[in-house]
């Protein structure tokens, strides 16, 4: 069986109307490489199979093409340019807040000043409260510990719930809220602090199911089984389920402690 193949060949008629400028376009002529379909005068017919393939042949320039020579331009600036864009998609989708369509009215701000010049002046009260004492080397060892075990292979320290990066400080480290996971009454407990940042701090302190499950909560940590490979302990917060992930030699470190103080004194989650 014959095996049939086609070629396409440029006739000589061909080459030449390809290379001449020839077609009239505002008042002179170009050549077919330097106009589309759409410029032709309305007596040409640009609509038809025929009418696109001819300018195919011709070398016309075609709306898909210059379509796909545009996107790649972009796609080449947006990869020159990739975290600048990363920023723009960020403020472009982020929830934005709902405008008054009204402009700022002077009467508002006469009121306003009103208002400011009837406010009483600020005084202070001396008030006596108990706050926990935690010697400030153990506070630095804590803070020490976390970084070395939630900084990522980039130099990124990720909060060990919703694994985002925390803004950086002026010193270059990033910041993070160092939040007691076990609360003792009588002794501190070794590695006792979770590395979070501050949305999921404020969640596990004020919207923790496990608030007044204390006991519950200390038996889920120290179930959690050091051979896993994945150590994430589960919780809701703020109704949402969520799961705490541990470095395995946190999670060893704190099981070790409670085990060793739970006999003698009660463990109450902290709120």
């Amino acid at each position: 069986k014959n095996a049939w193949c086609s070629e396409f060949v440029k006739s000589d008629v061909l080459a030449l109307c390809c290379s001449t400028a020839w077609i009239p376009i505002d008042g002179s002529f170009k050549l077919p490489s330097q106009c589309y379909l759409k410029d032709l005068a309305s007596e040409f017919d640009t609509t038809s199979k025929e009418a696109r393939d001819l300018a195919d042949a011709l070398g016309m320039k075609s709306d898909a093409k210059e379509k796909e020579k545009q996107d790649q331009e972009k796609l080449t600036f947006i990869l020159a340019h990739s975290d600048e864009f990363e920023m723009f998609i960020k403020h472009t989708l982020k929830n934005r807040i709902v405008q008054s369509e009204e402009v700022y009215a002077p009467r508002r701000a006469e009121k306003i000043a009103q208002i400011q010049g009837e406010t009483p002046e600020v005084t202070f009260t001396k008030k006596l409260v108990s706050v926990r004492d935690t010697p400030t080397y153990l506070k630095e060892s804590e803070k020490a510990s976390l970084r070395n075990w939630y900084t990522d292979h980039a130099g990124r320290l990720v909060c060990q719930i919703c694994k985002k990066v925390p803004f950086k400080l002026a010193n270059g480290e990033h910041y993070f809220e160092s939040v007691r996971c076990v609360e003792t009454k009588e002794r501190d407990i070794v590695a006792n602090r979770l590395a979070l940042c501050p949305d999921c701090a404020a969640k596990y302190a004020h919207a923790n199911e496990f608030s007044n499950r204390n006991g519950e909560w200390v038996d889920r940590l120290l179930s959690s089984d050091l051979t896993n490979e994945s150590l994430e302990v589960p919780i809701k917060l703020a109704g949402e389920m969520q799961w705490i992930e541990f470095h395995r030699d946190h999670l060893g470190d704190l099981q070790s402690a409670i085990r060793s103080i739970s006999q003698s004194e009660p463990l109450d989650k902290a709120s």
